[in-house]
């Protein structure tokens, strides 16, 4: 019978400030140990798997990866790294390893007003994108922009081809609610878009 191993974690040296926070409580013999064996594609994996009688090991990344990372240009631009150097692994052997992409879930919803505020009824026009992994827009799709995390949507809509909707929200509050803020009254609302 034959076992493929699944998940089975490997460490690159440009993922271990996302790594190292997950390991701090580990003493110093154990973590050169466990980071050893993350970081080897060679024969010590190899060895490992022949012991253990696994045919195939589907590699992924040692988590967290890039969903640590709060930049979503950085986070793209790494997870295409991490998986660049899992295909090149792979690569040297087809017959015994296997991969997991490493993917970024960060942005893939972008907002953008007409303005940074708005007065008591003024119109607001937003533009919302929407992105699938690696900036590859949302061809179809329903857009709700609703306050705070409500249900009831406040603007609702379709995206394009090219993944954009453009909203127009009223710039309301119930004054009983405003808040002070210097000299003038204001009412923070807050949106979200789905």
């Amino acid at each position: 019978m034959k076992k493929i191993a699944l998940e089975e974690h490997f460490l690159i040296p440009a993922f271990e400030e996302y790594w190292a926070p997950t390991v701090v409580n580990i003493g110093p013999a154990v973590y050169n140990r466990l980071h050893a064996q993350l970081a080897d594609f060679g024969s010590q994996r190899i060895d490992a798997m022949d012991r253990a009688g696994i045919e195939r090991s589907v590699l992924s990344l040692a988590g967290p990866g890039v969903q640590r990372e709060p930049d979503t240009a950085v986070a793209r631009r790494r997870a295409r790294e991490v998986t660049d150097v899992l295909a090149r692994e792979i690569l040297k052997r087809p017959d015994r390893y296997s991969g997991i992409a490493h993917l970024p879930i960060q942005g893939p919803v972008s907002v953008k007003p007409d303005r940074s505020s708005y007065l008591l009824n003024q119109k607001a026009i937003v533009d919302i994108g929407a992105e699938y992994l690696f900036g590859k827009p949302v061809g179809a799709g329903s857009v709700r922009i609703t306050e705070d995390d409500e249900d009831k949507p406040l603007v609702e809509g379709k995206l394009d081809a090219s993944g954009r909707f453009q909203g127009a929200l009223a710039a309301t509050a119930d004054r009983s609610q405003a808040q002070y803020f210097g000299p003038r009254r204001a009412h923070l609302l807050h949106h979200a878009p789905w």
